[in-house]
């Protein structure tokens, strides 16, 4: 089930005497509340009806409608798998929505940012046993085939890092034709993600990425130290965002919880355990002042077996038209617990517990992380780099006594990290991060005798492999291939066979409208001259590609050396140089736009139009239901008018500088 987009529903026939069974009282009196917002009695009265009122309809659609569904499934041998408990005001209990399916989704949009629901879907997937949580992803208003994996890169990081560990790609766009493209799209919305697009073949190099974060996200336990309960009105949060009552600090994680993951926890030696595994130091409670004598119930079943509780108020009165007193009476036995912290702020739950975070980060704000482990003993981080800048950063990590392993899921490269130490029971780990850069840091084995202290930022890359202590350290001379490159061009998009560059350039400023309206991928040559080949293990040719847009693929005296699409671009060509000349082969995709900006005037004369109110297809020319443009057509052809043809046109092509610099590995000690 996708998204909710039908309204909300507040009534049914028999609605009433669903009300009073779980309520209590009649509903009827109160009517001139729910239909004109009168206030019957006094506000606080008239509220509190409200508040059991809208309590009911979430709970008659989780069971009716979310529950039902889920059984319809069993019944037939399927998973149910949903989305849609993120917005709709008052309908929804998303804790209790998202529990009751196989597998809970959030949702994320580009240039929105992931939603609290991919939280909850985390949350719900925590709590229920299941080690998948989706997300529809990259949504986007107005794709405009503009997106790229590079740009779309840190807005998925971040969806991973709230717990997100499945992605179901907004959109893939059915197209039923051969010879038209880029076809057919989902209106104006969604990223343009399907096998028209420009980089559908070499994206295959992003898709590899994403699939090794998901695998390393959907293993273990995700690990956090605080469960925090979600109001229990409904809706429980409202928006895109969810404020906690309680800010946890920066290295602090977090799950949502609902009433039922309380009823299915203990307390062991402090901590919460949930049935499922999941473990956590302190509860903290909503910050309404306000609970249900059930919530109370639990949380004082929980604090005499010395669970830590905080509230940023003490919860003195009822929701709904329980009496407070009730509710005053459970309170005052929870605080002669003497576990529970009132505070709004975090800093007296962690004096409570000892604490001290589990994730920090000196030199960069833009570092997001999220925690798992296993039960063989293993903990791994993986943490984003969300800025466009490099560098190294230490990082610090509640863990002791352990080997820190970088692995990076764009490359599939692993090795043991060389720069830490333990300080404190915690281990300082010095990382190096490309601009928008990503990796996992895996603790397993015993930690290396060989490590460096990490505290000067040496800017180097260290490694221990084969018990010994690696240094890359980049040799004096770098050549620039800056001149004499030929680019050709597939037939049949609009541009020349080929053209001959002295200079690289952004091809979308080139005069001729062929070259700088080509969309799709070209292919760059040039030859460049070795008399000194790598004569030792260790010594690297290393190229650099600078600035690409946006996806290249490297091929070297025919030795495909595979795709680059992120900062930096470069790869080893090491394993694919001979003496004397070199071939190098470089093949660059840039994005639709540029050729359906250069197209967008001529579509009329070919008989199609667009609804000038919406921008959709009007009228369909006779050629298009048998897939065969006439010979006068434009390359591109579109059924939602996304761009008017005067439009700047985004870079394209090998900007450069392309650069050979090489690389010597050093073994510091034998």
């Amino acid at each position: 089930i996708d998204s909710w987009e039908v309204g909300p529903q507040n009534w049914t026939s028999d609605f009433a005497a669903e009300f009073k069974a779980r309520c209590g009282y009649d509903l009827t009196p109160w009517l001139p509340v729910l239909a004109g917002g009168r206030i019957l009695g006094s506000r606080d009265h008239s509220e509190r009806v409200l508040w059991d009122f809208r309590r009911t309809i979430a709970d008659l659609f989780t069971e009716n409608y979310w529950k039902h569904a889920m059984e319809l499934a069993k019944q037939r041998g399927m998973e149910f798998r949903a989305e849609s408990f993120g917005r709709q005001q008052f309908m929804y209990d998303p804790m209790n929505y998202a529990r009751a399916c196989d597998m809970p989704c959030g949702e994320f949009w580009v240039g929105g940012g992931p939603r609290v629901d991919c939280k909850v879907a985390a949350s719900a997937a925590h709590l229920s046993g299941r080690q998948i949580a989706g997300a529809e992803a990259f949504t986007a208003g107005k794709g405009k085939w503009l997106d790229t994996p590079w740009s779309l890169k840190t807005l998925g990081d971040r969806a991973f890092c709230l717990g997100v560990n499945q992605y179901y790609f907004h959109r893939y766009a059915h197209q039923p034709w051969l010879n038209l493209a880029p076809g057919m799209s989902f209106g104006p919305y969604g990223i343009n993600f399907d096998r028209t697009s420009t980089w559908w073949k070499p994206g295959k190099a992003w898709v590899g990425y994403l699939t090794r974060c998901q695998a390393l996200l959907q293993q273990g336990r995700f690990v956090a130290d605080a469960l925090v309960m979600l109001d229990e009105g409904a809706p429980s949060y409202g928006g895109w965002r969810q404020e906690l009552a309680i800010p946890l600090p920066e290295g602090y994680d977090y799950d949502f919880a609902n009433l039922n993951a309380l009823r299915e926890s203990k307390v062991e030696a402090g901590a919460l355990v949930h049935k499922n595994g999941m473990r956590y130091r302190v509860l903290v409670l909503p910050a309404t002042g306000r609970a249900t004598p059930a919530l109370l119930r639990e949380t004082l079943r929980l604090a005499k077996a010395g669970a830590v509780i905080a509230a940023p108020h003490p919860m003195m009165r009822a929701q709904g038209l329980t009496p407070d007193a009730e509710i005053s009476a459970l309170w005052a036995d929870i605080m002669a617990t003497g576990q529970v912290v009132i505070s709004e702020t975090f800093d007296a739950v962690e004096k409570k517990l000892g604490l001290s975070p589990d994730f920090t980060s000196e030199g960069n704000a833009d570092l997001l992380w999220i925690h798992r482990t296993d039960d063989a003993g293993a903990d791994w981080y993986f943490v984003s780099n969300q800025g466009d800048q490099a560098g190294d950063r230490l990082c610090t990590f509640r863990i002791s006594g352990r080997q820190p392993e970088l692995w990076d899921a764009a490359t599939g490269r692993m090795y043991n990290v060389a720069q830490f130490e333990e300080s404190g029971g915690r281990t300082i780990v010095q990382i190096p991060f490309d601009p928008r850069g990503s990796c996992f840091i895996v603790f397993r084995g015993p930690a290396s005798a060989l490590a460096v202290k990490p505290a000067a930022l040496l800017h180097r890359e260290l490694r221990i492999e084969r018990g010994r202590l690696i240094e890359e350290a980049e040799q004096p001379g770098v050549l620039t291939l800056d001149k004499g490159w030929d680019v050709s061009f597939p037939p049949g998009l609009g541009a020349p066979a080929s053209a001959r560059f002295e200079h690289l350039m952004d091809l979308s400023r080139h005069a001729d409208a062929g070259i700088s309206h080509f969309s799709g991928t070209m292919t760059y040559r040039t030859v460049f001259t070795r008399s000194k080949m790598p004569d030792a293990e260790g010594q690297k040719l290393i190229l650099d590609l600078g600035e690409v847009a946006h996806l290249a693929e490297v091929i070297v005296n025919g030795h495909n050396l595979g795709v680059l699409w992120k900062q930096p671009f470069r790869v080893d060509l090491s394993s694919a140089l001979k003496p004397g000349a070199n071939e190098l082969e470089i093949r660059v995709t840039n994005l639709w736009a540029n050729r359906v900006i250069g197209d967008a005037k001529k579509m009329g004369a070919l008989g199609v139009t667009f609804d000038k109110r919406n921008g959709a297809i009007s009228k369909w020319p006779d050629w298009v239901p048998q897939d065969a443009p006439p010979t006068d057509s434009p390359v591109s052809f579109v059924t939602w008018r996304h761009w008017q043809g005067n439009e700047p046109l985004p870079p394209s092509g090998l900007l450069g500088p392309v650069t050979l610099r090489e690389i010597a590995e050093i073994a510091i000690n034998p």
